[in-house]
């Protein structure tokens, strides 16, 4: 078989896989214990440089009220957009192009990849909407380390938003909005921590217990075994 039709079947390899009686119980599992310590009464707006946010989203059962949904941004790109949110929300988001298939949206100077989007006007639509959405008095800032540095991280104490947290692949004692994802300790940058390992979970899922830093704002390790 040749590389495009690899392309073509390993999704449907992975479907299937992700069906399995087992480890569909044990999410089925995961996401109640989630949903039972999750306060509803807290409606977060998560804004987040890949789709970490739409999953979280989805595993509570709640509605998007973040733009940053189903894409990812470069992490230099989104340190510019949160530094200036409000800002950078009033500009018109227009078509940069194509990559591999989804489109690309520009906003000003920051790059957006839709790359769970067929089409820019889909993209463009569903931005527009779930910007409106923004509770700037709940906002929930989540982005990793890649491609930055240890000044870079130090500047975004500064960021205003009720929680932030930054995942890294080393330890920052000093910078108290930091998480060490163990995966990728002593790496130059984290992975990609929001795809599927075959135990059907995310790196960040098993990681990091976002319930709480949602509910309290407090940064610890998950506690539930997955």
């Amino acid at each position: 078989m040749n590389k495009k039709g690899l392309s073509l079947i390993k999704p449907l390899i992975k479907e299937t896989w992700f069906k399995n009686p087992l480890i569909m119980n044990k999410r089925a599992k995961y996401i109640g214990n989630i949903k039972e310590r999750y306060n509803y009464n807290n409606i977060p707006t998560i804004i987040c440089s890949n789709c970490i946010g739409g999953i979280i989203y989805n595993n509570l059962g709640l509605k998007f009220q973040s733009p940053t949904i189903n894409l990812w941004i470069p992490e230099s790109d989104f340190i510019k957009l949160i530094s200036n949110l409000k800002e950078y929300l009033q500009e018109d988001l227009l078509l940069a192009g194509y990559q591999e298939g989804y489109p690309l949206g520009l906003l000003k100077d920051i790059t957006i990849h839709f790359n769970h989007y067929d089409t820019f006007e889909e993209a463009k639509e569903k931005w527009n909407e779930r910007k409106r959405r923004i509770n700037f008095d709940n906002l929930n800032i989540m982005m990793s380390d890649r491609g930055l540095s240890i000044e870079d991280l130090k500047r975004l104490q500064d960021i205003h938003c009720k929680r932030l947290i930054i995942f890294t692949s080393k330890e920052y004692e000093e910078l108290k909005y930091t998480f060490l994802l163990k995966r990728y300790n002593g790496q130059k940058q984290v992975g990609l921590f929001a795809l599927r390992d075959l135990d059907g979970f995310r790196e960040f899922e098993k990681a990091f217990d976002y319930v709480e830093w949602l509910n309290s704002g407090k940064i610890q390790a998950n506690s539930f075994k997955v």
